[in-house]
């Protein structure tokens, strides 16, 4: 029994699937009828007959020793038979899909004496056709099973078929090093390999595996990462988590724990002590004592806890060391005093604590930003942009009234050098002052600049840009991102650094300009054989997401008036609507030219001395 528990579990939340030969129809009676004989295989405790309800692929999938039970929620196979005893099932709908059938259901708990429900899941699965008979399926199974498999040191990697691995194998050895260098740090003697699967959007994350649509979430039970990026550092380290030994959940460690080693999707670990520096004397921080023990806020506000929680267990460990940071993490959720129980364990008050964490923060050496540039700059890079395409593809149009005709048209991008500095200046149609719904997110319209130091050094180049792909053998070395505040990226898409909110220092509305410049140690010295690509999106100041790493996701249809409109699929539209070209080319013809459901990117040239 138990050696088949282990093969008899779907790593997915229960996305139940009937594939379908061309000639066979799969109604809800088969449904029923299916779900009945399942239930019935398990009250009885038949392994083999249990087995045999899940096509071959998936009972010999690893993972398969644990069942999703509703979305974003897996059992081991001994639980799983428990709750499917206590609970009974009522199909919603069954739709057809590519060669399977997919089922919309709900498990329903125990009716009480009154025969009311008392609680209900909400489910989605599927079922193909093998061996002349309907057998449930691994939603990893339907939407994946086209997809090559490459190995690295660390990692299994599962990629869509159109991705060429040979462009990513430095994103790969990254990810690699970065593991086992934390690893290290957590003293994990283990060489099992991740299944690394590389999702093309939030979307495709959430059929994967079942659950909702994110940029990326780790699967701790089965040892696997489903993402939209190549390097997502902070999800390996949730998988790490549990490799520390740690048994208890509390999403403020947990949280904390996989910032404090591989920052927010995005970012850095770094990046989140900055950030927590940036945070300090402002009226969005967040106290010490609060942070460890609002669970509802920390959530809430995850664009400001999660990099605050972060830091702190970053501090806890280089301060107190790696034993104590995994007793503090150990301390459950419902632990009836977390400060007393924290301070016990360093044998600090959680006052002195906080100072010291303090202390920590400001040793922090980051570059200033500057907002104005001298008279004396030499001129390195200067172009303009045409009047009024500010419409991205053509069809995208501006999120409501509230934002100025023209505050999305870039007009002219400057780049200005000396001795010390790189400045750089963007020109728009008009500028706009941020817009807040009532919320207290700030939403305006920013820029991307990303850029290419030359062609004489042979070294990684980031070749994707938020739904864009560059021409030929073009790519980044890195990327400024400019909203209310200027953040840097590093060739691997992570943001390393990013200035406190500074829309007013950097904004001039009578002119239409943004101007911003950084220390050249920190960018480079700007040379006139460097390239650019400068892209006008939607910035917002507080979504963790796109707080720094760039703009807003172009939607279809708005499902927020906040969002920008017009693009061909709900995910994956290019997230610019107005980019900087070369003279003579379609920007509307280049923005279009892409299939979110092939991972075909449109392809745009970088903006360069030749141009």
């Amino acid at each position: 029994m138990k050696k088949y528990c282990v093969y008899l579990v779907l790593s997915v939340t229960l996305y139940i699937f009937v594939a379908c030969s061309r000639s066979s129809i799969f109604t809800k009676a088969d449904v029923t009828r299916l779900f009945y004989d399942y239930k019935a295989a398990i009250a009885l405790g038949d392994s083999s007959r249990i087995v045999s309800f899940w096509s071959k692929h998936s009972r010999e999938a690893y993972g398969f020793q644990w069942l999703p039970v509703f979305i974003g929620n897996w059992l081991p196979f001994q639980k799983y038979c428990r709750f499917v005893q206590d609970h009974g099932f009522e199909i919603d709908e069954v739709e057809t899909g590519d060669g399977y059938y997919s089922i919309r259901f709900k498990w329903l708990s125990k009716e009480t004496q009154e025969g009311e429900i008392v609680k209900t899941h909400d489910m989605v699965t599927y079922v193909i056709r093998e061996d002349g008979r309907w057998v449930f399926a691994q939603s990893r199974e339907i939407f994946t099973w086209e997809w090559k498999t490459v190995e690295s040191d660390c990692f299994i990697y599962h990629l869509p078929p159109e991705i060429d691995i040979d462009s990513h194998r430095e994103e790969i050895r990254f990810l690699d090093d970065k593991c086992r260098e934390i690893k290290g740090h957590l003293r994990i003697d283990s060489n099992k390999k991740f299944h690394y699967y590389k999702a093309r959007s939030p979307k495709e994350v959430s059929e994967i595996i079942t659950t909702g649509e994110y940029a990326g979430i780790a699967l701790q039970v089965c040892d696997l990462l489903v993402s939209t990026r190549f390097c997502h550092v902070h999800e390996l380290c949730h998988l790490l988590y549990r490799d520390t030994g740690v048994m208890t959940y509390n999403p403020i460690f947990s949280e904390g724990f996989a910032v404090a080693f591989g920052g927010v999707a995005g970012t850095t670990a770094e990046f989140a002590r900055i950030e927590s520096l940036n945070l300090l004397g402002t009226t969005k921080y967040v106290g010490l004592r609060e942070l460890l023990t609002n669970q509802v806020d920390f959530v809430r506000n995850n664009y400001i806890t999660y990099f605050e929680a972060g830091s702190f267990l970053r501090f806890i460990f280089d301060r107190y060391g790696l034993d104590n940071l995994i007793a503090i993490c150990q301390i459950s959720r419902d632990h009836p005093d977390v400060i007393g129980k924290i301070e016990s364990v360093v044998e600090t008050s959680i006052a002195e604590m906080e100072r010291q964490w303090h202390v920590y923060l400001k040793q922090i050496d980051a570059p200033s930003v500057g907002h104005v540039i001298p008279d004396d700059a030499d001129l390195i890079f200067s172009t303009d942009d045409p009047v009024a395409d500010d419409v991205g593809d053509g069809d995208y149009t501006y999120p409501n009234d509230r934002y100025e005709e023209g505050v999305f048209d870039l007009r002219k991008f400057e780049v200005f050098k000396d001795s010390s500095r790189a400045y750089f200046r963007l020109t728009f149609r008009h500028r706009a002052n941020p817009v807040d719904y009532g919320s207290g997110e700030m939403f305006v319209p920013g820029c991307v600049i990303a850029i290419k130091k030359g062609d004489g050094v042979k070294r990684f180049l980031q070749r994707e840009c938020h739904g864009i792909r560059f021409d030929g053998s073009e790519g980044w070395d890195l990327k400024i991102n400019v909203g209310t505040a200027v953040s840097i990226s590093d060739c691997f898409d992570r943001v390393a650094f990013s200035t406190p909110e500074m829309f007013d220092s950097i904004s001039d509305l009578a002119r239409g300009t943004i101007t911003f410049s950084f220390p050249v140690e920190t960018i480079g010295e700007p040379e006139k054989d460097w390239k650019y690509f400068v892209g006008v999106g939607l910035m917002s100041n507080r979504s963790m997401n796109f707080l720094y790493g760039g703009p807003e996701p172009v939607r279809r249809e708005f499902p927020h008036p906040i969002f920008i409109r017009g693009g061909n699929f709900d995910h994956g539209n290019p997230a610019f609507i107005d980019i900087l070209l070369p003279e003579r080319m379609d920007q509307s013809k280049i923005l279009d030219d892409y299939d979110n459901r092939k991972g075909k990117l449109a392809v745009v040239p970088m903006v360069g001395p030749l141009n």
